[in-house]
């Protein structure tokens, strides 16, 4: 089942430890948006229940309506039915829910419940998963708050972000050099086979 939201949790709910200030400065209105579209998801639960009950109350009336229609015409008309002298209570019963026109109506209630039924739990599944969403931008923040004070700990000063360019530039110089002393040695070993070969 596939689920549409503005956003992605997973991806919200992660925290940029590099970009601190940042998570900072957008995680209220993150959450506010999440917060949003989880009362939009309880909205459209409480509808979906709501059109349910209506669908149920519905297919009730339409049951009723229908089973009281043939066991008028039974009643009037039972030799229709193949009974031969008056029917019995049991046998009405019985012979309405052969009844076709009783069967389609049975049916179509049938299907309306479960298309009602499925939406009601897909906006149920859609509240739930909101909720949990909303909650875990809350978390998100006490993580931000976290890193925060591992920050001013310096727990990360390998880790931070310009400490991570500085490795990464230093690997690159590191692998350039390398390069270059390769290129050189192979200059130096070309011009020393051309002097060989001019000899």
């Amino acid at each position: 089942m596939k689920r549409e939201f503005k956003r992605d949790y997973l991806t919200d709910s992660i925290v940029d430890k590099f970009n601190l200030d940042f998570e900072y400065e957008n995680s209220a209105s993150v959450y506010m948006e999440w917060a949003e579209m989880a009362v939009d998801a309880h909205i459209n639960m409480l509808k979906m229940q709501e059109k349910l009950k209506l669908i149920k109350a519905e297919c009730k009336n339409d049951l009723d309506k229908k089973r009281a229609e043939v066991d008028s015409i039974i009643r009037t008309f039972p030799e229709r039915y193949g009974f031969d002298k008056k029917p019995t209570e049991a046998g009405i019963a019985s012979t309405i829910l052969l009844d076709e026109g009783f069967e389609s109506v049975r049916k179509e209630c049938i299907e309306k419940e479960t298309e009602a039924t499925n939406e009601y739990i897909k906006a149920v599944e859609q509240e739930k998963i909101l909720e949990e969403a909303k909650r875990a931008m809350s978390i998100k923040k006490s993580s931000i708050e976290g890193l925060e004070r591992l920050f001013l700990k310096d727990y990360y000063p390998r880790s931070s972000k310009e400490g991570l360019d500085k490795r990464q530039d230093g690997k690159r110089e590191e692998i350039s050099q390398k390069i270059n002393e390769e290129v050189e040695n192979d200059l130096k070993t070309n011009r020393i086979r051309r002097r060989k070969v001019n000899k």
